[in-house]
């Protein structure tokens, strides 16, 4: 049976199946094995979750936030992600978006749609929006492959391929008609890739905010 065909019945129904399987190497119940591999998960997710609220109340914290209430349907996907995000950079930025959220005074509008897109990336290609980020934006601001390849210790091609990625999630877009990897050696070096509103707006909503002054 292939992955799909297990994965498709449920992760339940999974676990249940690999159980069975492992039980006939291990000597041990399929039960068992089942109940350790959902504990594995349930303290993984926990760790992270316990990582991820530390550096939220930190953020909340040095910028002075009376927090408020933040809608279901972006608190829950939000807090659900993070459970399962393990690198740390990933996690600030998600703590930022929600510190963000709470924030009465926000800068920035957190629109749920930017949950979505951070669960698209990688920790590279949020290090590569970064870079990319230089407010306030204007018509004549951009940066080039091969600046954005020594800023990320990455290769010309790679960064290619980053500024790709990131034009499908409508995060940025290049000044010329064609920038496709297969074309990269014709694309000159001194082309230039622009951030779109909605792609400054969202990296704004995943760093931190500023300290909120208090009222006197």
């Amino acid at each position: 049976m292939e992955i799909e065909d297990i994965l498709a019945k449920g992760a339940e129904a999974a676990v249940e199946q690999v159980g069975k399987a492992v039980s006939k190497v291990t000597g041990s119940p399929a039960g068992e094995f089942g109940e350790l591999l959902k504990d594995h998960i349930r303290f993984r997710r926990a760790k992270n979750l316990v990582k991820f609220y530390l550096k939220y109340q930190k953020i909340v914290e040095e910028a002075g936030i009376d927090q408020r209430e933040v809608p279901f349907r972006l608190w829950f996907p939000t807090f659900e992600s993070a459970s399962i995000e393990e690198d740390e950079s990933m996690q600030e930025r998600w703590a930022a978006l929600l510190a963000n959220a709470a924030n009465p005074g926000a800068e920035v509008d957190v629109d749920p749609s930017f949950v979505e897109t951070l669960k698209q990336l990688s920790p590279l290609e949020a290090k590569a929006l970064d870079a990319m980020y230089r407010p306030p934006l204007s018509e004549t601001e951009g940066i080039v492959p091969a600046e954005l390849a020594t800023e990320l210790a990455v290769s010309r091609k790679q960064a290619l391929v980053l500024f790709n990625m990131l034009s499908r999630l409508g995060l940025c877009y290049p000044n010329v008609a064609s920038f496709y990897l297969e074309e990269f050696p014709k694309v000159p070096l001194s082309t230039s890739v622009q951030m779109t509103v909605f792609g400054a707006k969202f990296v704004a909503s995943c760093q931190k905010p500023r300290n909120t002054p208090s009222e006197t």
